[in-house]
């Protein structure tokens, strides 16, 4: 079979930890939800319940949110991606997997997003390839 013409888009580069530290930054300021997902900000922090498809939506707030994390994350350590946006699809997985990673360690979700351990998220992340 001959290789397509023009090319692909490029694929991402794996989460860094720095990525995800922003991740966590962005949802536990109120300043980030209120401007970028107000019915989040008016309950305690915790981590949201997005799949892709609500992501992907145009004008939800869970689109708006993951929009709004995957330029935060490029402006501030786009360095891990190539200083590409993560696509959406990939910033609403990576919170479902935060949030799963986070619920399994403790059963109470406003602890959860406080409680949550970057690195042994990171190495649950490397050991589930």
């Amino acid at each position: 079979m001959p290789p397509r013409r023009g090319g692909g888009k490029n694929v991402p580069n794996a989460w860094a930890a720095a990525e995800v530290t922003v991740v966590l930054d962005c949802l536990k300021s109120k300043d980030f939800l209120s401007t970028h997902a107000p019915d989040l900000a008016e309950s305690p922090p915790s981590f949201p319940s997005i799949t892709v498809q609500e992501a992907c939506q145009r004008d939800s707030w869970q689109n708006q949110l993951c929009v709004a994390v995957a330029r935060a994350v490029q402006a501030r350590t786009g360095e891990h991606n190539n200083q590409q946006v993560r696509p959406l699809g990939s910033v609403a997985l990576k919170l479902g997997q935060m949030r799963k990673h986070a619920l399994a360690r403790t059963s109470d979700e406003r602890a959860a997003l406080d409680e949550f351990d970057v690195a042994s998220f990171m190495t649950a992340a490397t050991d589930a390839k």
